[in-house]
């Protein structure tokens, strides 16, 4: 299948294989995992600030509800990907800290691989990595020749991905880099229906479904048609565009839950994070800043 990646299900067959079809071992490995999960926080925050905010930074993320239970979005007792997912990705983002601070190709050459391994296991971050080309120019300095950098770095991104996406070519005859879901993402996102979040295809939500035009399609076929009509959408309502933007940035930033609840602690680690970047900034390290924001 290209319907999803294979990060995630390689992890659960290495666990299964060694000690068979037991969910308390995954349950107890992927807490280990977020245990890891927490030191490379704390070793982003000693190496951004100092030992004491890396130790509060740490422990804030060990005690966080929704990374310890996600409600909707897996934790370590869920069978999901967030939890290696989030490991991945931060260890990712501590391994282009260490290479702002020494310039070096192995360190570079390490992020473009951890990246690569955070998008096999959940594609939305696959285009992240090339957004990157502005905080490199930024983390430039006189004696290093910033594209070359990031060409490597780009380089041992693709090259980690590169296996599955001839596994993909192989199987379906068609060029698929990791999965076939960019179009049921952007049409889910954008329709008639459109609330800032995602409606989700097939279901009584998403009344523009029509399962006989999808009827006999593969899965790769099916999604190009679903990204056409995202397209198609957005160019048939121009207008709709900056107000859909809005609400998508609104749903994203809301502090109000997909169950109508409270996150008690969005406001805390919002103003901790809006702080830590006011410092940054007024210590003029729009570098490191940068690198969080192209993130967001």
């Amino acid at each position: 299948t290209t319907s999803r990646p294979p990060g995630y299900p390689f992890f659960l067959s290495v666990i299964y294989l060694v000690f068979g079809h037991n969910l308390l071992a995954v349950w107890i490995i992927q807490s280990c995992i977020w245990v890891l999960t927490c030191l490379v926080i704390f070793l982003i925050g000693d190496k951004l600030f100092n030992f004491s905010t890396g130790a509060v930074a740490s422990l804030i993320a060990g005690i966080y509800p929704a990374f310890i239970h996600y409600q909707y979005y897996g934790g370590p007792a869920f069978i999901l990907t967030e939890t290696l997912f989030t490991f991945l990705l931060t260890l990712s983002m501590f391994s282009l800290i260490i290479y702002l601070k020494n310039r070096s190709y192995s360190w570079i050459i390490i992020a473009g691989f951890l990246f690569g391994l955070s998008a096999l296991t959940h594609a939305t971050i696959f285009l992240f990595p090339f957004c990157l080309i502005f905080w490199f120019y930024l983390a430039k300095d006189k004696t290093s020749n910033w594209i070359k950098y990031f060409l490597v770095f780009c380089a041992c991104f693709l090259f980690t991905i590169a296996p599955w996406s001839v596994r993909n070519y192989l199987v379906t005859g068609k060029f698929v880099t990791i999965t076939a879901k960019a179009g049921e993402s952007l049409w889910g996102g954008n329709n008639l229906w459109a609330k800032g979040g995602f409606a989700l295809i097939r279901t009584f939500h998403f009344p523009d479904y029509n399962i006989r035009e999808f009827s006999g399609l593969n899965e790769v076929d099916a999604d190009k048609l679903k990204f056409k009509k995202g397209i198609e959408f957005l160019r048939n309502n121009p207008k709709k565009i900056p107000f859909l933007f809005l609400k998508k940035v609104l749903v994203h930033w809301s502090p109000i839950n997909e169950s109508k609840r409270f996150n008690y602690s969005y406001f805390i680690i919002g103003a901790l994070a809006f702080f830590s970047m006011l410092e940054l900034f007024f210590q003029n390290r729009l570098t490191d800043i940068s690198l969080f924001l192209c993130l967001f």
